[in-house]
């Protein structure tokens, strides 16, 4: 999902942006939930696929395909007034893997060919090369950012793969890394004292849809039969939920 991910979501059309929270009410289920539980298809957005299941039990399971790349999360969702909630379950796996220098075959190989040929236009900038190989999928826009001992920061986007910073002497301390638009925290990744330019990332494509980065609806607003989401990061309706 465009790792240029955050899913800037194709669509037909948009509505203004979307404050809505959707409390979750103190009371058990009503009807009115009942009313919503149910399978659900998206509709209205090109090339993405998703599906929605309301469980009668206050569980859901929600999947998006996009492209190459599949997000899934399941958790728990409840209905208060004209809006249904859900609150996903967080994973326990890394999204983002800061690599050593002395790590496993794929690692000291990439590091020997990122040694040999330096990235183009690269010239005296320091470097973050990032890369996915289980999907082949790019890491085109992926937000990458340094911390240094003194707490300064920087961030810029890769491209092609390569987060290329401004020249300062030594080395930073960390290295942060999340997708635009996601509406979740940078994952933070402690440096080695001994490490040394470049420095490399893998991303691990089901780790980001298991950790919490898959770009999920937490509030659906109830209109009719349907369900109409608001995605995240940008809090715009987009698209429409609804039952066969």
């Amino acid at each position: 999902m465009l790792l240029t991910l955050a899913v800037p979501l194709p669509v037909l059309a948009a509505d203004p942006p979307h404050a809505g929270v959707c409390p979750e009410p103190s009371q058990r289920p009503s009807a009115e939930s009942s009313a919503v539980a149910g399978h659900y298809y998206l509709s209205g957005l090109q090339e993405v696929g998703s599906e929605l299941v309301l469980g009668a039990d206050g569980r859901f399971q929600w999947m998006l395909a996009y492209g190459a790349m599949d997000f899934a999360a399941q958790g728990r969702w409840w209905r208060n007034g004209d809006c249904v909630g859900m609150a996903r379950e967080q994973g326990a796996q890394v999204p983002f893997q800061l690599l050593r220098r002395d790590g496993d075959e794929q690692a000291r190989a990439t590091y020997a060919d990122m040694d040999k040929y330096p990235m183009p236009d690269q010239g005296d900038r320091l470097l973050v090369y990032a890369f996915e190989v289980s999907h082949g999928v790019s890491a085109d826009g992926l937000e990458v950012a340094l911390r240094w001992p003194d707490g300064q920061e920087q961030t810029v986007q890769a491209e092609r793969g390569a987060a290329l910073f401004a020249p300062r002497p030594g080395m930073p301390v960390q290295v942060g890394a999340r997708w635009p638009r996601s509406g979740m925290p940078m994952t933070w990744m402690a440096v080695d004292g001994d490490a040394r330019w470049p420095l490399l990332m893998r991303l691990d494509v089901e780790a980001l849809s298991a950790g919490g980065d898959a770009p999920m609806p937490t509030f659906l607003r109830v209109e009719d039969k349907a369900l109409v989401p608001v995605w995240p990061g940008d809090e715009r309706e987009r698209g429409r939920y609804q039952r066969p």
